[in-house]
């Protein structure tokens, strides 16, 4: 299996509220159709001032032309840029109570390089089993919200 990061633009999509009103969301594929299959895992990234890895999620359904999820277009800042059948995915998401933000991302050696966190533009990533291990590890420890900042524990 796969992994993958999807890059959303909240100036476009209103990521953090479609996150919370449930757990199956469809995304854009912009790059990479023939490379994301069901089952890979997906990380959900919020770039901007608040940049942050909000969820994680697998994916449920090959790639395919279809139109925006009814269900989903009150997320929708600007409808046009989504309208129409385009390539997307249906991936199942587990929403983290604490995202990751950028800036304890960037104290990671491994990820403190990552292209995606200098202002990668795109949709769609592939992350190397190196970024996987150092996000999942990230992750794993506790994280507690100070102001836009995340804070992880200290220790392993």
């Amino acid at each position: 299996m796969s992994c993958w990061v999807f890059q959303i633009d909240s100036n476009f999509y209103r990521v953090d509220d479609a996150l919370r009103s449930g757990s199956v969301h469809t995304w854009l594929v912009n790059q990479y159709r023939k490379d994301i299959h069901v089952g890979d895992k997906v990380f959900i990234y919020r770039n901007g001032d608040n940049a942050a890895i909000l969820a994680r999620g697998v994916v449920q359904h090959e790639p395919e032309d279809a139109p925006p999820d009814p269900d989903e277009e009150k997320f929708l800042v600007n409808p046009l840029k989504f309208s129409g059948k385009r390539c997307r995915v249906r991936v199942k998401t587990e929403r983290f109570a604490v995202p990751l933000s950028k800036n304890t991302m960037l104290k990671d050696p491994v990820l403190s390089t990552w292209f995606l966190l200098a202002g990668m533009e795109g949709t769609n990533f592939k992350v190397s089993r190196e970024t996987e291990s150092a996000l999942e590890g990230l992750l794993a420890k506790p994280r507690t919200r100070t102001g836009i900042f995340t804070v992880t524990g200290q220790g392993s």
